[in-house]
């Protein structure tokens, strides 16, 4: 059975309830949750073990317009998004049921789909995202999220192939307060850091980076941790630049 998870950024049960019933009348599994916007205690975080238990296989995020503008709730959507595509092992379609333009969105929602919630035909555009082969991300890179009360919320990267001689991590509209390397999927217990820089500027745009960075080589299986306080707007990521030629990433995430 392909399943579907619903995301409704606004408390509206009767909206909610009217895509379910829809949604279940195709024999799908239907499952989703109300948003708390709760950056400080990651209340994002606490939804991707529920959408992996539903092996979702297509995301429906109802945006009402005056919640998707709030830059906490894009933010938070995008760290989810991150978080559980890695975890899933493929990017999880989304289908945004609102009136923003996909490519306005934070960079990790960039490929949804809008949908007109008033049209007869939007469901069978859902269901065939659900029925949808997996795709693994096209990207060259791996990006994750671990957050945690007591822990704090950590970013993690690294290379889907190839290594990275070294590695490096900015954020804008944020900062970084300690980093690790070690066994990609999971906070290291110890880390050896290999000629580690600290609060690097990189201007890029309009954006100022704040970098950290290790010369530890990160190959498919390790990646490279950085905690991060806040809600940066953007990050900026990849192999530490030994040349002209290292190639670096920037994701939007508000």
């Amino acid at each position: 059975m392909a399943n579907i998870w619903i995301t409704a950024l606004a408390k509206d049960p009767a909206s909610v309830q009217a895509v379910n019933q829809h949604l279940k009348q195709y024999g799908l599994g239907v499952g989703g949750h109300f948003w708390i916007d709760d950056l400080a205690k990651f209340a994002w975080f606490d939804v991707i073990e529920e959408m992996l238990k539903h092996d979702t296989r297509a995301w429906v995020i109802v945006a009402p317009a005056a919640e998707a503008a709030k830059p906490s709730v894009r933010y938070g959507l995008a760290a989810l998004a991150c978080a559980v595509n890695a975890r899933a092992g493929f990017d999880i379609p989304v289908a945004w049921i609102g009136d923003d333009d996909p490519s306005t969105l934070p960079t990790p929602l960039r490929g949804a789909v809008k949908i007109d919630g008033k049209t007869a035909s939007w469901q069978a555009k859902v269901v065939a995202m659900a029925h949808r082969s997996k795709r693994p991300s096209a990207a060259p890179y791996r990006i994750n999220l671990h957050a945690h009360t007591r822990f704090g919320q950590w970013f993690e990267v690294g290379p889907v192939d190839g290594t990275w001689p070294g590695a490096m991590f900015g954020v804008a509209g944020a900062a970084i307060d300690f980093h690790a390397v070690g066994p990609k999927g999971d906070l290291p217990e110890k880390t050896v850091l290999e000629f580690p820089q600290k609060d690097m500027k990189i201007a890029l745009g309009e954006a100022e980076f704040t970098a950290w960075a290790v010369q530890n080589p990160i190959g498919p299986d390790q990646s490279y941790f950085v905690r991060v306080q806040g809600s940066p707007t953007s990050v900026l990521f990849g192999q530490l630049a030994q040349d002209d030629e290292a190639e670096a990433f920037v994701l939007k995430l508000d």
